[in-house]
C-alpha cells in the first residue's frame, strides 16, 4: 500500500483567518482576483451594516469561470493559475500588459476571515448559464480529524448574475465576523485608494476601477458633498470623508504641489540605472550609471521632498497631514505591497538615520513616494501572510540598498546641502532657487564621476545658460574636471557648456588684467590707504563672524541651553513636591510663586529651542497673527512628533476655517507641551485636538483616553490653581495654561462630563 499525506479539515484556518490578520488585507486580496481576471470593474457593497442579515458582496467583470473551472481551478486548494501561466510562459500572452498580482492561490480563503458563509456566482462570456456555489466554513471546523476533501460544497445553476455584469464573478460574504461603520468603511477607502499604483501603465481599454457602495450612508454622503461645495477653498475636494463611488488613487504630481523630486529607474534588461532631477519645477539633469545590483531590474522610484509650504498644500488638498497618510510605498505589477508605507513603516530606517542628524538628513515626515517593480520579480515574493512585505532575500536586501544609495541620498544631498531644506530663509523671505546655485549643481553632478560607473550626462541647457556679468567664476580645477567630464562621456551638452564656461572666463581674465594694469599706475599713491584698508577688513570680518556665528555651533548651542533648562525644571519639580509637607503656610506661598516664575522661564528657553530649531517662527517678533490650526500642525509635526511620535497618536480636527489669532508663538508652545506631558503622565496614548468657531470665538479644545479625573467638580475647579496636581507632578504645567490663554483674551475650563480621559475647553474672544 502507498503511503501519502492526508489534509486535515484544520487548514482551512491555517491558510484562512490565520493568515489573513484583518478585513483589510482580505477585501484587498478579493480585489486582486478581480484584477487578475481581467477585471474592469470591481464593486464592493455592504449592506445592512447596521441591522441583522448583513453582507458584503464583491462583484467584478472580469473573465469569470464555468462549473469545470470552479471545481478544477477555484476549489483547488492552493492550486494558482497564475502560477501555472508563469511557469509555461504564457501570463504575458493570455493577459496583455496586465500582470498577475498575486500566485500562491489562497488568496479565496480571505472570504473565511471576512464571514462564516460565502456564495460565489461566476459566468464566462457566451455561457448561458450562471454556477454558482455556497460554503458553509463552519462545516470544516466540526471535527479537525476529518479530511478536507470529504467536506460537500454545495452548487447549483441560475439565469444571470446578481451584479448585472455580462460576464464575471460575485462573492456574497454573510455571518460577518466583524461590525462595520461609517469610519471603517472611510479607513477601507483611504487603504484601497493605495492598493493600485496610480502610475500602472494600463491602455485605455485596461483601465482598473473600484468603487464602493453603502445605501445606509448615502445621506451622510450627501451632505458631505453639500459642505465641500460650500467651502470657499477646496480644502476637502479630495473627497475623503465620502463613502459612496469610485476609489481614487491621488498621484502626488497632479497635487500641483512644487518640491523637490527625484526619479530613479533600473532599466529593463538590469544594465543601466537612470536618475532624473527635478527642483520646484525646473528639470536640472540626467544621469546614466552602470546597474551594480545583479538580480535588479525594471524597477522605478519616485522620492519627493516635503518642504514647509508642501506640507501645508499637502494637509489643505488631501484633509490629513502627510505623516498620517503615509510615505514610501512599494507596488509590484500594478499593485501595492503591505505594509511597506503605512504611517510608522520605516522599512529603510530613514528615522534613525535622522536621529543621527537630525539637521543633516530628511525623516519619513520629509518624505512621500513610491517604488515600482515590474515583471515577475521572482527573487522579490510577498510573504504569505500578505502584509508581512518581502520575504528577505538576498535581493530585497539590495532592493533597500538601491534605494538608499541612489534615491535617498542623491536627494537628501541637493536638498539639504545645496538648496537648504528648500524653505524660505527667515529674514528675508526667499528660498534659494536653482538657478542661484548653478556652480553648485555642476559640481554636485561631477562628484558622480568618481564612481567611475557614469555613462552618460543629460542637463537642462535653459538653467546654465550664462547670461553676461551674472555668471559666477569657475576655478579652473572645476573647468578641468566638467572638461574630463564631458570628453569622457562623450556628452555634447557638457562640451558646449565647457565651451560657454571657457569662453565667460577668458572674458573675465581680460577685464581683470585691465583693471590690474590701471591699479599699478596708482598703487604707490595708494599703498598706505590700502594697509589701512586691509586693517578695517579684517576687523569687519572678525566682527561679522561674531555676529553670525556658524549655523551648527549656534544650534548645539542651543541643545546644551535646552539641556541645561530640562535639568532646572527636573530639580524644580523635586523641589515643589518636597515643600507640600508646608503646604498652606505664608512661606510655602512665596516660595512656590517665586518657583514658578522660574518654571515658566525654563519652560520659555525649551519652547525658544523648540522654535528656532523645529518651527519657522521668528521668536523675536513677539506676537504674530496666524492660523491656528496651521500653527498646531506645524509645531506638533516639526517639534513634539520627535520626542513623542512613538508614544502618542495626536489628532488634530478643525472645521475646515482659517482663524486667525494674535499670540506669542513661543507662550502657545509651552501651552502645548504642559497638555502634551500631563497626557504623557496620565499615561495616555491618544490625544484630539480640535479647532472650531462660533461667531467671533475660536474654541479649542483638548482630550486625552488616560486616567482622567474623577467627577468632583471642586477638583476640575482646583485643578488650575498653582501647585495642584492629580498625576504626581509639580502642579505648574495647568496654571500656566490658564494664565496663557487669559493674556490671549480667553478662558479654560475642564470638561467634566467625560466618561473617560481628560478634556478641557479653551475659549478665545479675539
Amino acid at each position: 500500500m502507498d503511503w501519502n499525506f492526508r489534509v486535515s479539515t484544520g487548514l482551512k484556518d491555517i491558510i484562512g483567518r490565520e493568515l489573513i490578520t484583518n478585513e483589510f488585507i482580505a477585501i484587498f486580496e478579493l480585489v486582486k482576483n478581480s484584477y487578475d481576471a481581467r477585471a474592469n470593474n470591481v464593486v464592493i457593497e455592504f449592506k445592512n451594516i447596521y441591522s441583522e442579515n448583513s453582507r458584503i458582496i464583491i462583484s467584478d467583470d472580469g473573465l469569470g469561470m464555468n462549473g469545470q473551472d470552479i471545481q478544477d481551478k477555484w476549489l483547488f486548494v492552493a492550486y494558482s493559475e497564475k502560477k501555472e501561466d508563469k511557469r509555461r510562459g504564457t501570463y504575458r500572452d493570455n493577459f496583455s500588459d496586465r500582470v498577475y498580482a498575486g500566485a500562491k492561490g489562497v488568496g479565496r480563503f480571505s472570504c473565511d476571515r471576512l464571514g462564516s458563509n460565502l456564495k460565489l456566482f461566476s459566468q464566462k462570456s457566451g455561457d448561458t448559464n450562471v454556477n454558482y456555489i455556497e460554503v458553509d466554513w463552519s462545516e470544516f471546523e466540526v471535527d479537525s480529524k476529518e479530511e478536507f476533501i470529504n467536506i460537500p460544497i454545495k452548487h447549483g445553476t441560475c439565469l444571470a448574475l446578481p451584479s448585472g455584469f455580462k460576464r464575471g464573478t460575485t462573492i456574497e460574504i454573510f455571518g460577518l465576523r466583524s461590525s462595520w461603520n461609517r469610519n471603517a468603511l472611510l479607513e477601507l477607502k483611504k487603504s484601497l485608494s493605495k492598493m493600485v499604483n496610480p502610475d500602472a501603465e494600463l491602455s485605455k481599454d485596461d483601465q482598473f476601477n473600484i468603487y464602493i457602495k453603502c445605501d445606509e450612508e448615502e445621506d451622510i454622503d450627501q451632505a458631505e458633498r453639500k459642505r465641500i461645495e460650500e467651502l470657499e477653498t477646496k480644502i476637502d475636494a479630495s473627497g475623503q470623508n465620502i463613502v459612496n463611488g469610485i476609489v481614487i488613487n491621488y498621484v502626488f504630481e497632479t497635487l500641483n504641489i512644487k518640491t523637490t523630486q527625484i526619479k530613479v529607474e533600473i532599466s529593463e534588461d538590469g544594465e543601466k540605472i537612470i536618475s532624473s532631477m527635478y527642483d520646484r519645477g525646473t528639470f536640472l539633469f540626467e544621469l546614466e550609471q552602470k546597474n551594480p545590483f545583479s538580480t535588479l531590474k525594471d524597477i522605478k522610484v519616485k522620492l519627493f521632498q516635503l518642504n514647509r509650504a508642501a506640507k501645508i498644500n499637502f494637509r489643505k488638498i488631501m484633509g490629513i497631514p502627510q505623516g498620517q497618510y503615509g510615505t514610501i510605498f512599494i507596488y509590484k505589477n500594478g499593485f501595492r505591497i503591505m505594509p511597506y508605507g503605512e504611517p510608522g513603516d520605516d522599512v529603510f530606517g530613514i528615522d534613525k538615520r535622522k536621529a543621527q542628524g537630525w539637521n543633516r538628513n530628511l525623516g519619513t515626515r520629509d518624505l512621500m513616494g513610491r517604488i515600482e517593480i515590474y515583471g515577475s520579480s521572482d527573487y522579490l515574493r510577498e510573504t504569505t501572510s500578505r502584509d508581512g512585505g518581502f520575504i528577505k532575500t538576498a535581493t530585497y536586501f539590495e532592493l533597500v540598498e538601491f534605494f538608499i544609495q541612489y534615491a535617498l541620498r542623491p536627494l537628501e544631498k541637493y536638498v539639504v546641502g545645496l538648496i537648504n531644506w528648500g524653505d524660505p530663509d527667515k529674514e528675508s523671505g526667499k528660498s534659494i532657487e536653482p538657478e542661484e546655485i548653478k556652480n553648485d549643481i555642476l559640481n554636485y553632478i561631477t562628484e558622480y564621476d568618481k564612481t567611475k560607473s557614469l555613462i552618460s550626462v543629460n542637463c537642462n541647457p535653459e538653467l546654465f545658460n550664462i547670461v553676461g556679468e551674472k555668471r559666477e567664476k569657475f576655478e579652473t580645477k572645476e573647468i578641468s574636471q566638467l572638461k574630463q567630464l564631458a570628453k569622457d562621456l562623450k556628452s555634447e551638452d557638457l562640451q558646449k557648456l565647457v565651451q560657454q564656461i571657457e569662453k565667460h572666463d577668458q572674458k573675465i581674465k581680460k577685464e581683470k588684467a585691465e583693471v590690474e594694469k590701471k591699479a599699478e599706475k596708482i598703487s604707490e599713491k595708494l599703498s598706505q590707504t590700502e594697509r589701512e584698508l586691509e586693517t578695517t577688513h579684517r576687523q569687519a570680518l572678525f566682527l561679522r563672524n561674531l555676529a553670525n556665528p556658524k549655523y551648527e555651533n549656534a544650534v548645539e548651542s542651543l541643545h546644551m541651553i535646552n539641556t541645561y533648562a530640562k535639568s532646572i525644571k527636573t530639580n524644580l519639580d523635586k523641589v515643589i513636591k518636597e515643600m507640600r509637607q508646608w503646604e498652606g503656610s505664608e512661606e510655602y506661598n512665596k516660595i512656590t510663586k517665586r518657583l514658578f516664575e522660574i518654571m515658566k522661564a525654563t519652560q520659555k528657553i525649551s519652547s525658544t529651542y523648540n522654535i528656532v530649531c523645529h518651527a519657522d517662527y521668528d521668536v523675536k517678533r513677539g506676537k504674530i497673527d496666524d492660523n491656528i490650526v496651521d500653527f498646531l500642525h506645524e509645531y506638533i509635526e516639526d517639534a513634539l512628533f520627535p520626542r513623542t511620535g512613538e508614544i502618542l497618536n495626536i489628532d488634530i480636527q478643525s472645521d475646515h476655517k482659517t482663524h486667525i489669532l494674535n499670540f506669542n508663538p513661543m507662550e502657545f508652545g509651552i501651552l502645548i507641551e504642559n497638555l502634551v506631558y500631563n497626557s504623557l503622565k496620565a499615561r495616555a496614548h491618544n490625544i484630539v485636538i480640535t479647532v472650531f468657531g462660533i461667531d467671533k470665538e475660536t474654541i479649542i479644545t483638548f482630550s486625552d483616553d488616560g486616567v482622567g479625573l474623577n467627577s468632583n467638580v471642586i477638583q476640575a475647579e482646583k485643578i488650575f490653581e498653582l501647585g495642584y496636581t492629580t498625576t504626581n507632578g509639580s502642579g505648574v504645567g495647568l496654571a500656566h495654561v490658564k494664565k496663557i490663554v487669559e493674556d490671549m483674551g480667553g478662558s479654560v475650563s475642564v470638561d467634566t462630563t467625560v466618561k473617560s480621559g481628560f478634556k478641557i475647553e479653551m475659549r478665545i474672544w479675539q
